[in-house]
C-alpha cells in the first residue's frame, strides 16, 4: 500500500505504509491472535487499553523482540495478565468456566489441541450471553487512563 494518509490510524504507519503479520503454517499464533482478540472483545475498553500499551511502546521503542525487548505481542499478554488480575476481565481458558459455559475440549478440533498444547477458550460471545461470569461493578464506570495508570503501578511494583 503506498500513498500517504494524513488522519490513518492503526495498523497506517506515518508513511503510509500498512504493517501487518503474515503467519503460515503456524496454528499456536493464530490461536494466539484469536485469544487476544476474544479478550478485546469482552469489553470495549480492553482494546482501548491494548492500543494505548501499544502506543507507548512503540513510542518508546520497546516492542521489537528483534532489538531484545519484549515483543508487542508479549506486552498484550501483560496487559491482559493485569486485567485478570484486578478482576477486569475473565480467565478465557480457566477450566471451571469453560464447564460451566458447557464448552468442552474436542481433540478432534484443531483449534483445540495443537502441538500437545490444550488452545481452546471462552468466547466473548460465550461469556456475554451466557451472564455466568460478570465484571465487578466497581469497573463499570472506570476510565481507560485509570486502566493505564493501574497497568504502569501494577508493573512497577
Amino acid at each position: 500500500v503506498k500513498g500517504n494518509f494524513l488522519n490513518a490510524n492503526n495498523p497506517f504507519s506515518d508513511d503510509g505504509g500498512l504493517h501487518f503479520d503474515i503467519c503460515i503454517l503456524n496454528d499456536i499464533a493464530v490461536a494466539n491472535s484469536s485469544l487476544l482478540r476474544e479478550y478485546s472483545l469482552v469489553d470495549p475498553r480492553v482494546r482501548m487499553l491494548m492500543l494505548s500499551v501499544k502506543s507507548w511502546i512503540k513510542w518508546k521503542k520497546i516492542g521489537n523482540a528483534a532489538e531484545n525487548t519484549l515483543s508487542s505481542y508479549t506486552w498484550m499478554i501483560l496487559v491482559i495478565f493485569y486485567l485478570q488480575v484486578i478482576g477486569f476481565v475473565p480467565v478465557l481458558q480457566c477450566p471451571k468456566l469453560l464447564e460451566e459455559h458447557d464448552v468442552r475440549f474436542d481433540p478432534r478440533d484443531r483449534m483445540h489441541t495443537i502441538k500437545g498444547f490444550r488452545t481452546h477458550f471462552l468466547t466473548s460471545t460465550n461469556i456475554k450471553e451466557r451472564g455466568i461470569w460478570q465484571q465487578p461493578e466497581k469497573f463499570k464506570d472506570t476510565p481507560v487512563s485509570s486502566m493505564l495508570a493501574g497497568f504502569f503501578l501494577f508493573y512497577a511494583r
